[in-house]
């Protein structure tokens, strides 16, 4: 396939689908984090335990805490401030000061 029309129909999926997608985004709940291990898309890993700490193999040792749709981990490096939603078992975060996004699933 040539790489315009590649271009071309990834345009026209996210122009599509972009909306449904957001539509089908749901809040985050301390369920969804406390006691999971979280694999994260850059590849990081974190452990939220359900004290409100948590430990990332990138990141270190901290503390967390959910409010709404903010996610706030408080870490070796100071806090870092995170909007966060949910479509189906995939959550959603970027960083509220800068265009930074990743993507976790559940570790298996």
């Amino acid at each position: 396939m040539p790489k315009a029309l590649q271009l071309t129909l990834a345009a026209v999926s996210a122009v599509v689908f972009g909306p449904f997608n957001a539509a089908l985004a749901s809040s985050v709940t301390n369920a969804d984090i406390a006691r999971k291990t979280i694999c994260w898309s850059n590849g990081a890993i974190s452990a939220f335990h359900k004290d409100g700490t948590y430990d990332c193999n990138r990141c270190g040792h901290g503390t967390w805490r959910l409010e709404g749709d903010t996610l706030t981990e408080n870490g070796d490096a100071g806090p870092v401030v995170w909007k966060i939603t949910k479509v189906g078992r995939t959550l959603h975060e970027s960083l509220q000061t800068a265009p930074y996004e990743v993507h976790w699933t559940y570790c298996k």
